[in-house]
């Protein structure tokens, strides 16, 4: 689930070159976040001699996941917020439907399948706070609170759960031990209200 939301909110920062499950998942519509976000993208695909910075506010990065969400219309995640605050600091709020998720992604019904049940029935709210880090040009994120229906989950339950995914598609999203960052790519920092990547 937060491999999920990683994926929204970092894979036009995240990937090279965009493969077609990617941008299978991607909004293309007339939004303006949406064109500023390929507009991004198109910019550090080309390469530059001369230091690329792209930043996005809140409110952009939640019209963002809005539209990313209704280019995936019944992927079981509804109502999103995102909070950027600061420090490399990031809060995501979101109701997640397993079984609409896996009638969305039917591929997902084995061993994903097998520990999406293990939830409670029915629609989930989820929060979740986690810090990231670009290190040596690898990102990695740690997930540092965690709450499903209200209930507090173990951050070190929820990080041994993003384990499943560090070789998924041949590792290209392990943020466990950390993904290298493309194009260039020095940093992507949280501040307050903000996100910026820089190459």
């Amino acid at each position: 689930m937060r491999r999920g939301l990683a994926f929204i909110l970092l894979v036009p920062l995240c990937a090279q070159p965009l493969p077609t499950w990617v941008t299978t998942h991607m909004p293309h519509s007339d939004a303006p976040v949406v064109q500023k976000a390929e507009r991004g993208l198109a910019q550090l695909q080309r390469g530059s001699t001369k230091p690329i910075e792209l930043s996005f506010t809140e409110d952009e990065v939640n019209a963002y996941v809005r539209e990313a969400l209704k280019a995936n219309a019944g992927c079981g995640v509804s109502n999103p917020v995102v909070k950027l605050l600061g420090k490399n600091y990031a809060s995501v709020y979101f109701e997640f439907d397993p079984q609409e998720f896996l009638t969305w992604q039917p591929r997902w019904r084995g061993r994903a399948g097998r520990v999406l049940k293990l939830l409670p029935a029915g629609k989930k709210t989820i929060l979740v706070d986690f810090r990231i880090s670009t290190e040596s040009r690898r990102l990695q994120v740690s997930v540092e609170k965690a709450r499903i229906n209200g209930l507090y989950v173990a951050p070190a339950l929820v990080n041994l759960g993003l384990r499943f995914f560090r070789h998924w598609k041949e590792g290209r999203l392990n943020v466990v031990d950390g993904m290298q960052l493309p194009w260039n790519l020095h940093h992507i920092t949280i501040g307050q209200g903000t996100i910026l990547a820089s190459t």
